[in-house]
């Protein structure tokens, strides 16, 4: 009887096994979960993972990470405002929404802040845009023009310089009012100082006060921050930078009846609409190209004006360099302005140019 009684047993037992195996895999299958949706107040100002689903009755911590050039002031789950950056939700039992605040991190610099209508890809054609300069002292907001790419070698670089145009002058960083204005990468500068520097001493000198004012602020495009960049004034001829305007009236007889403004630029040979003897010269047994800055092509009353303007500009130049590598000091005393490039040659021999 013994043995009868433990077999029964055993067949009593092994159907409730069962039973209970099938139980538990029906409960799993019924667990309820719930959404956990995370909106940004500004797109890629922060990044971390959480799942977007939890069980109901679990909870979720996870640490707001919020990217360079951003800072986290906390987040809204409803009305009610949490000024950290841990959120934590204990025994969830519906559905989440979670609003996360960032804002641009200042560093107690000027903040530039643009909205292109399109991506900038020319550093020949301006984008459309919309322009800010905030944490400054006096601020300006919702300005419109253009923006550009800017460079030549620096733009195979992931960090791009911009140039930018304004549709109505305006006095930035309490500047003289201008549409044209500069943002420098300083892509290949880890400290974003070398150009700060190099310009900020030429303003200190005596004979080079054409030089830009450097400005550093955080450049956010499209919302997205972009860096660390330099703001200065658009080198060109302006009242407050290069001074030199004069209206050509035709009466001029020769170069010297000019206000003339040029770069010794090899690279401008590659802009569009680029062309010799119209918006650049060659200076014959030099190698060297000069752009011609101010004044240009459309700025005299004919063509013949123009081509007397570059070919004697073209012999004033090579006379220059002829006379600079002869060493001729009285003739360099005479013809050039020794102390601004004495200035000049201070600056590139303390900033490492030479």
């Amino acid at each position: 009887m013994k043995k009868v009684a433990i077999a029964l047993i055993f067949v009593l037992l092994a159907p409730l096994a069962v039973c209970f195996s099938a139980c538990k895999n029906t409960a799993e299958k019924h667990i309820e979960y719930v959404s956990i949706t995370i909106n940004k107040n500004i797109e890629d100002s922060c990044d971390f993972k959480v799942d977007n689903k939890a069980a109901i009755g679990t909870s979720v911590k996870f640490k707001i990470v919020p990217n360079i050039g951003y800072k986290c002031l906390g987040y809204y789950i409803g009305e009610e405002f949490y000024e950290t950056d841990v959120c934590e939700i204990k025994n969830i039992q519906s559905d989440v929404e979670i609003d996360v605040v960032c804002d641009y991190a200042t560093y107690e610099i000027g903040i530039c802040n643009i909205t292109a209508e399109e991506e900038i890809t020319s550093k020949d054609d301006y984008v459309n845009m919309t322009f800010s300069l905030t944490n400054v002292e006096d601020e300006k907001e919702n300005l419109t023009g253009g923006i550009r790419l800017r460079g030549n070698s620096t733009l195979r670089y992931d960090k791009k310089a911009y140039r930018i145009k304004l549709d109505e002058k305006e006095s930035l960083f309490g500047h003289t009012k201008a549409k044209s204005w500069v943002l420098l990468a300083d892509y290949l500068d880890p400290s974003c100082l070398h150009n700060y520097f190099a310009l900020t001493l030429g303003n200190e000198l005596d004979r080079l006060k054409f030089t830009p004012t450097p400005h550093k602020v955080n450049l956010y495009l499209n919302g997205e921050y972009k860096g660390l960049y330099t703001f200065c004034e658009q080198v060109q001829e302006n009242k407050g930078r290069i001074d030199i305007e004069k209206k050509i009236t035709g009466d001029e007889e020769s170069l010297f009846d000019y206000n003339f403004f040029v770069t010794m630029d090899e690279s401008c040979t590659g802009d569009a609409g680029a062309e010799e003897n119209k918006t650049y010269i060659k200076i014959a047994g030099y190698n060297k190209i000069f752009e011609l800055k101010y004044p240009e092509y459309g700025d005299f009353k004919s063509d013949e004006k123009f081509e007397q303007y570059v070919a004697e500009l073209k012999a004033f130049l090579a006379e220059v360099l002829n006379k600079l590598q002869q060493k001729d000091t009285s003739y360099i005393e005479t013809k050039l302005d020794i102390n601004s490039l004495i200035d000049f040659l201070l600056v590139d021999q303390i900033m490492g140019e030479m």
